[in-house]
Order: structure tokens, then sequence, then C-alpha cells
């Protein structure tokens, strides 16, 4: 839940769709897969790092954005970390990049 950096030239096809998907879900908590860790950003990682005891670090999205704020776990550890975001009252999403052509589920 929380603002989030939306410049008029979105730098990376990541970004674009993460940005699509919390718009869809403004007022959870967007796990978003990369890898083999489940990433969080902008509003959404520093309200995790807080509350999940994890680092806050950033990352570049291109040299329209700047370094953003990031907080990840990794994908086999997602359910112990959702059971305390939800049992602390907190809605959650969970998505994964779309590869061309490919559908895309989100979890609410």
């Amino acid at each position: 839940p929380g603002t989030i950096k939306e410049p008029a030239g979105l730098s990376t096809p990541i970004r674009r769709q993460y940005l699509d998907l919390k718009a869809r879900q403004p007022d959870a908590i967007l796990f978003f897969r990369l890898g083999d860790f489940y990433e969080t950003f902008d509003d959404d990682a520093e309200l995790c790092a807080r509350e999940l005891g994890i680092a806050l670090t950033s990352r570049s999205m291109g040299k329209d954005e700047g370094r953003i704020p990031l907080a990840g776990v990794p994908h086999h550890q997602l359910e112990r970390y959702l059971e305390r975001l939800v049992s602390a009252g907190h809605r959650v999403a969970i998505a994964g990049m779309r590869l061309e052509g490919a559908v895309m589920k989100i979890l609410v």
C-alpha cells in the first residue's frame, strides 16, 4: 500500500509490468517474482523491510527513474513471510513476470 513513482517514460519492461499489476491491486503489498526471489518495490519494499526485518536496498530502473527501494524474500520462504504480513492485517498479492504471449495470474 502506498505511492509509486511513475514517471512519464517508464524505463524497463519489468517496471512496466510491475506498475501495471500494482495499479490493479493498489491496496495490497505486491510480491513480484524475479528469478529466485519475490521482490517488493517502492513503499511496499519499505513496509516489508520494516515489518519483516529484511534488508531494504535499491535497484536502478533506468535513467528516467534512477534507483527505487527494493526488498525481497527467497521464493522458497515466501509462505513464511506472507503469513506474518497477513497476520498483521496486510493484503498481499503475488505475481510473476509476464513472458511474451503468456498469461499472468495474480493471487490475492
